[in-house]
């Protein structure tokens, strides 16, 4: 017999969830002696069960959750979290293991009035007759104001990181038309009759800057994006599925075709290059062995012999060198806490907050928002001090201390003093211009498209979609590939490089017909590459906001945290949207979704790169606090925005959705009810991969194992509207089979993104 696991649930007389276990039977064999004549009738089997994780949940007389014991590791202190109410069952306040408080008050209508943090800052929120926000005020003192129509559309806002206002313009459907920034630069916006957008032009220009064609076949499938960077086609077959996409970049073609299995899974992918990965999987449906060819490589192994945790992430795998490498998980999925193989060995020790303090040999320190401030590790020590808005305000690298001074708002890094001496300007939208002698320039929708530093001169462009597309410096001209925020193939006009990706990681790249392969930390960090022969060719020491350089004998890797490209010109890395840097941790850009995406519009993950990625350089439209239970979600066009309280799972048993970020999909089937697909290692999957967890679902008053269900019609129906009204995309869903919710191997509508915390 195998060892299995299983749960158990307590209830109350309320049917409430008040606690729950996983346990780990341990099964074997007994011989019975004497046994005669020997058979298997003298076997019997035996079991031990171990508890290996609890959780209970406590209610007051009033049915209200008071108080959370999350034992994450046996044998040590419980994760405790306490909530207070007022006497219309809001939560008011709540207390964390260590006991540090953030409190909640509300106005009469019981939004959300102001909110006073662990550290101390204090945020307020103001609205408008109509319940709309109307402002925000950060930590610092700073308002955010936002100038609503009658239809709760923003046509003004006036925030701390610009200069002057940004305004809007929209149609009599609500699409946006017009948009002015702080630079007083114009974008203009058109739409056919299916409201889709064809065009967007920089003020008088009667060239688009992006032009937009769809599919007659297959009504609603973009056909054609022609931007900057040149001409991206797609076919599709009748499911929708891209079967080429075509590229033509500076007068280059790059095609890239896929394959696809009579399940609609993914079955190989041919690279601008002519390599050809394919995809075999196991009878769960999870990919067992990847392998490629072509390009001047032979038939070779790229991963193989993968296993999974039941209905969960990877257990194991080797690489086509034969290099092992494992993970030992959490029993509730929700993290790892031992690694090993080649080049990755670690225990993740974390504290009550969940927060890693011991990692590789690292060790890691926060503070009382959970920001990290200090870590220690093989290439030396740091520390790091914030303001109320989580602004960095000290760096100290072992002995040298750097000071960081902002303008008066609070918002832009001006200058640094100390050990590292610096200063900084930015044009009006707030995106930087200058550190020293280096120079930035940024294009009409705020794309870091140039760098200069003396006589260098490189620039960028970028596609319809975000990607940078083409980099060149006047010698040589390096062209790009993404499929969202992932690396497929880059060209240099020499020997191009071909990314292969395991469950969103990279796991080995493609170039002059030899195979390296690539091994990540915890987080999906490149740290070592090696060869067919397991010969160290690269490697880096990562730290908790960059990396310290290595060895190198494979002309370089730039592949930082996800979603990001390292530019050795500016130090800088391409992070999508944005660009980010290293050295102060945080953004050269505010962030282009406002506030959505935290009061703090630069900072790189609200400071915790320990614990999360950014791989687009936006993070949210909308929040879910599991605290407080307050679902906010905005549109990012109209700066329109509602908060409604929510709940999730408990109902009639169940946790909670895990933390995390969630793309907000559509569900064409059931208008009351919103998919929610984590943004893991495998997007669009409808399965949270850390835990294995699946199938959330944002939706109307109802019952909630885990998904996120308004309390109330009243306040749901606005807010159920308000998603449907935003602009979509159309993403390609890998989900398994559901015949109550979508075919497999549609296409989906994406509204947005949703932060769980």
């Amino acid at each position: 017999p195998e060892d299995v696991h299983w749960q158990l649930f307590y209830r109350d007389v309320a049917s409430n969830v008040t606690g729950t276990e996983i346990y780990e039977r341990n099964m074997g064999f007994v011989f019975n002696s004497p046994c005669f004549p020997v058979g298997p009738w003298c076997w019997t089997v035996e079991w031990t069960d171990i508890l290996k994780y609890k959780k209970n949940f406590d209610f007051d007389s009033l049915d209200r959750l008071v108080k959370v014991n999350d034992f994450q590791i046996l044998n040590l202190e419980a994760n405790i979290v306490e909530y207070s109410y007022d006497k219309a069952d809001q939560v008011t306040s709540i207390k964390d293991s260590y006991g540090r408080t953030t409190s909640i008050s509300r106005d009469s209508n019981s939004q959300i009035d102001t909110t006073t943090y662990r550290d101390g800052g204090i945020s307020d929120v103001d609205y408008d007759a109509n319940g709309n926000i109307s402002g925000i005020k950060d930590a610092l003192g700073q308002w955010t104001y936002y100038h609503r129509d009658g239809f709760g559309q923003a046509w003004a806002v006036i925030s701390p990181a610009t200069d002057l206002p940004t305004y809007y313009e929209f149609d009599a459907a609500g699409n946006l038309t017009k948009k002015t920034d702080a630079r007083q630069t114009e974008l203009n916006y058109e739409y056919d009759a299916l409201n889709r957008l064809e065009s967007v032009t920089v003020g008088t220009s009667s060239t688009p800057l992006q032009s937009f064609e769809y599919d007659t076949d297959q009504p609603g499938y973009l056909y054609e994006a022609i931007d900057e960077a040149g001409a991206h086609t797609f076919t599709r077959n009748q499911n929708g599925q891209v079967l080429t996409r075509t590229d033509t970049l500076n007068g280059q073609s790059l095609i890239l075709t896929n394959t696809y299995d009579v399940h609609g899974r993914i079955d190989t992918v041919t690279y601008p290059s002519g390599l050809a990965v394919a995809y075999v999987y196991d009878s769960f449906g999870d990919v067992e062995k990847v392998t490629a060819s072509g390009a001047g490589l032979s038939q070779s192994d790229v991963v193989k012999e993968v296993l999974h945790y039941p209905m969960g992430p990877i257990a194991s795998f080797k690489y086509g060198n034969d290099e092992l490498r494992s993970y030992t998980r959490h029993p509730s999925y929700e993290h790892m806490i031992i690694g090993s193989g080649a080049h990755f060995s670690t225990t993740a020790e974390r504290d009550l907050n969940g927060n890693i303090t011991d990692w590789d040999g690292r060790t890691f320190s926060y503070d009382e928002m959970d920001r990290l401030i200090a870590h220690t590790g093989p290439d030396g020590s740091w520390e790091y001090d914030y303001d109320l808005n989580g602004n960095r305000t000290l760096h100290k690298e072992d002995s040298l201390q750097t000071n960081y001074a902002y303008n008066s708002a609070g918002t832009r890094l001006n200058s640094l003093s100390g050990g590292t001496v610096q200063t900084r300007s930015y044009d009006a939208n707030g995106n930087t211009t200058q550190i020293d002698n280096r120079y930035f320039d940024h294009d009409a929708l705020n794309r870091f498209w140039r760098y200069t530093e003396g006589a260098l001169t490189v620039e960028y462009k970028h596609d319809s979609f975000g990607a940078r597309a083409v980099k060149a410096d006047g010698t040589a001209t390096t062209r790009f590939l993404y499929d969202g925020p992932y690396l497929l193939h880059e060209d240099n006009g020499g020997s191009p490089r071909d990314y292969i990706y395991l469950q969103g990681d990279p796991v080995a790249f493609v170039q002059s017909g030899s195979l390296y392969y690539i091994h990540n930390d915890y987080i999906g960090r490149p740290q070592v590459v090696t060869d067919g022969a397991q010969v160290v060719k690269w490697s880096r020491q990562n730290n908790a906001f960059g990396d310290v350089p290595g060895t190198d004998l494979i002309g370089g890797l730039n592949i930082g945290f996800p979603g990001q490209y390292y530019d050795v010109e500016s130090g800088a890395y391409y992070n999508y949207h944005r660009t980010y840097d290293p050295a102060t941790g945080r953004y050269l850009e505010s962030d282009p979704i406002g506030l959505s995406g935290g009061l703090n519009t630069y900072s790189y993950v609200g400071n915790m790169p320990t614990m999360y990625f950014d791989p687009f350089g936006l993070e949210v439209t909308g929040t879910y606090d599991l605290n407080t239970g307050v679902l906010t979600i905005t549109d990012n066009d109209t700066g329109r925005s509602l908060s409604i309280p929510a709940e999730s799972g408990g109902k009639p048993y169940g946790d909670p959705l895990p933390k995390g970020q969630y793309e907000i999909l559509d569900q064409a089937r059931n208008p009351e009810s919103f998919r929610l697909d984590p943004l893991d290692r495998i997007p669009r999957n409808d399965r949270h991969e850390p835990s294995g967890r699946d199938l959330f679902r944002l939706h109307e008053p109802g019952l909630t194992v885990g998904c996120i269900a308004a309390e109330n019609r009243d306040e749901w129906d606005p807010l159920r509207d308000l998603i449907n009204s935003t602009k979509t995309t159309t993403v390609q869903d890998k989900g398994i089979p559901w015949w109550k919710f979508w075919a497999k191997g549609e296409p989906i509508k994406k509204f947005g993104t949703l932060e769980v915390k």
